[in-house]
């Protein structure tokens, strides 16, 4: 395929990006879209991405536009944010923190995804759950709360699904969270005060120099002092949660689940992942060997090669797009 067709087709693929918030349960929730909205959606399958936290979707839409791709446009690829994490302009609308922590606990985030799924997704409609980080916790929670064979597949990227506390970048978050959450505050709320470029800025200066926009647009948007407040209340909560495996609920996913870890991820480290396949030996998971980072949305190589990996385990079980054979028509 010569580079310029190439280029009209990623470009007519992209014109199918549709974003909003969608009220579920009282909190706004951004949802982004490839290959139609939800309120037109017939499709027989449709990928569902649930992010880590921060859970702005905004930082997994070139994963998203990518994976649309590389699945020929076939099956619509739609993204949740975390409630509370991606926020409105007039972020006022958001039920406060302190008088409704439910909404924006590990349990209320898992709660709003399967509600989003049973109102706007038609019951005859299969999903392929992409689940990122904690996105993992909340994507088997999600299968779990499902009619059986509703989710026809799931990826688990990065998956943090047990001693989370422990593991290097917990022990840190744990002392921000539990000690330092003033002070985090205190900084979110000055950098607001800030011109929007100057945030932006110091935004370059802080992520790697191939950081996507998406993604540096994305980071501009979580210094918001309402998103800090719930992705850090979220994640104190993550941290006192995910402790013990759930054995049996990867049991129950693994037939059509497969988990990709990093070598070097401080939030799972690689005897989690011994843990894990001695207590459930029939999980399929995957060693990355491109050292991918754990916040892979954050690097543009990483980007791709994650999306392509994903569509291939999403061709392995759909009966839209399979690989080698001949494709039906959505």
């Amino acid at each position: 395929m010569s580079i310029v067709l190439k280029k009209l087709i990623t470009s007519a693929l992209k014109m199918t990006r549709k974003s909003a918030f969608v009220n579920v349960s009282g909190v706004p929730n951004l949802v982004i879209t490839y290959g139609g909205w939800i309120d037109d959606c017939s499709a027989a399958e449709v990928v569902l991405v649930i992010p880590g936290n921060p859970g702005l979707i905004e930082y997994y839409d070139q994963f998203m536009s990518t994976l649309f791709e590389e699945l020929g446009g076939k099956i619509p690829v739609w993204g949740i944010s975390h409630g509370g994490h991606s926020l409105p302009e007039n972020d006022s609308c958001l039920p406060d923190l302190n008088d409704h922590p439910s909404l924006y606990d590990l349990e209320g985030q898992t709660e709003r995804k399967v509600e989003f799924i049973r109102s706007h997704l038609p019951a005859e409609t299969r999903l392929h759950l992409v689940g990122h980080s904690i996105g993992s916790q909340i994507s088997l929670q999600t299968e779990r709360r499902l009619p059986p064979r509703r989710v026809a597949s799931s990826y688990h990227l990065f998956p943090t699904v047990q001693r989370m506390r422990v593991s290097p970048a917990g022990r840190r978050v744990w002392l921000l969270s539990r000690y330092l959450g003033s002070l985090v505050m205190a900084v979110a709320a000055l950098l607001a005060w800030l011109p929007r470029q100057v945030r932006a800025a110091a935004v370059r200066l802080w992520l790697p120099g191939d950081t996507p926009a998406h993604a540096l647009e994305a980071s501009v948007e979580l210094l918001r002092p309402a998103s800090v407040a719930r992705a850090m209340a979220m994640a104190h909560d993550e941290l006192i949660k995910v402790d013990q495996l759930d054995e049996e609920l990867l049991r129950g996913a693994a037939p059509r689940a497969r988990f990709y870890f990093s070598r070097s991820d401080p939030w799972v480290p690689l005897e989690n992942v011994e843990v894990m396949k001695q207590a459930v030996p029939e999980l399929d998971t995957v060693i990355c060997e491109n050292g991918y980072p754990h916040a892979f949305v954050l690097r543009e190589d990483a980007v791709g090669g994650c999306a392509k990996h994903v569509a291939t385990w999403v061709k392995k079980f759909s009966e839209v797009v399979v690989e080698g054979k001949e494709e039906k028509a959505m």
